[in-house]
């Protein structure tokens, strides 16, 4: 797993020319006519059986028996913005395959405004409308290397969560022994804890749909990091209660903005990976705990939880270091779209092709034709971006669950190995 994830950044692809939402990478752009040949359907047909991709095959060549001599170029139907091929033998025009049919500027029209239980093509935004066709970009990119290295820094947001969820647990039986604090008043220590987190995840969650994914995206390890670290030297028991509820505040953002996040860069196909995120959760426990029994359990006691604390701030910064300065984030193109910035959601789209090694058929002016026609209002005017909202990306059954989960503690008080009376007396100061 180690080789898996050292592979992804350390063997680093071409780096993006400068300025990648501003200038264009003309060899990811292909034309909408070969838009079939890159598409996810396409390629799943590709790495299908031999004798399911001999059947379309089939298929295909007796739909298009009359067109063996076809001319080149072609004519448009007016109606549906089709293109018509014309034989040379016949004169007449022909028809395309499925797969050509469904990158035409009517088919798209038609897709974009199609579903959505309740409501009606009349009823879509501009917003909606062009979401839904950078989501079918995305889709006909695929999974690939940007993806996957996103997956891995998510990662870290997810892990750093239960990091410090369980090692803040680990820690209060030292601080009670520190600071002579009771057992029955050192629980409020999580209670700081869960208030950092309850408002974190509040303003994150909100605060990224204003402000821009990237930077809740590394402002969240950030804080977290450096209040953890200033944790270590708290004076005073109620000067670990403030550094734990700020470091609260940076962890509770982590969960809703890097599944937004991490969701909007994925392929349809390959939504289901959000929950494989929480994969990162037992990873951060695990190692808090081994971490925990280092330190805390080997020694003074008012050294080891310092020791753990500091040790656990270091990790979640060098993971945001990974995030901040060695990845190259791309902004959300949902979150440009939003905000009316086309052009750089198109660009972003590009980049993502880029590094995925792909082509892709996305363009400024294909998003305006395809949910421009026939979609004004009574005023005549394009109707206004719907703003973006985490919940409409995660939806409330999903996201409500988890900042639920991110607001327990994952042990309670009395659960937990009093790691104070590990170890012998030294000097009147308990061992561990």
């Amino acid at each position: 797993m180690l080789r898996t994830i050292s592979t992804l950044f350390l063997d680093r692809p071409p780096p993006l020319p400068p300025g990648v939402v501003i200038n264009t990478i003309d060899n990811v752009l292909i034309p909408l006519s070969e838009a079939h040949l890159h598409s996810h359907s396409y390629r799943s047909r590709l790495t299908s059986t031999d004798d399911t991709v001999e059947d379309t095959q089939k298929d295909d060549d007796d739909n298009n028996d009359d067109d063996d001599d076809l001319e080149g170029g072609g004519d448009r139907d007016e109606g549906t913005g089709m293109l018509l091929r014309r034989s040379s033998s016949s004169g007449e025009l022909l028809g395309m395959t499925a797969a050509e049919r469904e990158y035409t500027i009517g088919s798209l029209r038609r897709e974009v405004r199609a579903g959505g239980g309740k409501r009606t093509a009349a009823g879509r935004g501009e917003y909606e409308m062009k979401s839904r066709l950078v989501n079918k970009a995305i889709q006909d990119i695929g999974m690939g290397r940007y993806n996957w290295q996103l997956f891995v820094l998510c990662g870290f947001g997810w892990f750093a969560d239960n990091l410090w969820m369980q090692g803040i647990a680990l820690t209060l039986p030292s601080l009670s022994a520190e600071f002579g604090v009771s057992e029955a008043d050192i629980r409020y220590t999580t209670s700081s804890l869960f208030i950092g987190l309850c408002l974190g995840s509040f303003v994150w969650g909100i605060g990224s749909d204003i402000i821009g994914r990237r930077i809740a995206f590394n402002a969240t390890l950030l804080i977290t990091s450096l209040f953890g670290i200033a944790s270590a030297w708290a004076p005073t028991w109620p000067a670990v209660c403030l550094t734990y509820a700020a470091l609260g505040f940076g962890v509770g953002g982590n969960l809703p903005v890097d599944g937004a996040l991490f969701l909007e860069f994925l392929p349809d196909a390959s939504s289901s990976l959000l929950t494989l995120l929480s994969v990162w959760w037992p990873i951060g426990q695990l190692f808090s705990s081994i971490a925990a029994w280092f330190f805390i359990a080997h020694w003074p006691v008012d050294e080891g939880w310092r020791c753990f604390v500091f040790s656990i701030g270091v990790i979640t910064f060098g993971m945001f270091v990974t995030r901040f300065f060695i990845f190259d984030l791309l902004e959300s193109p949902k979150f440009l779209l939003s905000q009316g910035r086309q052009e750089e959601a198109v660009k972003v789209v590009h980049g993502i092709a880029f590094r995925n090694g792909r082509k892709t058929w996305l363009t400024e002016e294909l998003l305006d034709v395809v949910a421009d026609d026939g979609h004004r209002g009574s005023t005549g005017h394009l109707r206004q971006p719907r703003r973006l909202s985490t919940l409409a990306i995660i939806p409330p059954p999903l996201y409500l669950p988890s900042q639920t989960i991110v607001c327990n503690p994952p042990l309670g008080r009395n659960d937990m190995p009093d790691l104070a009376h590990l170890g012998d007396d030294r000097d009147g100061i308990p061992v561990v």
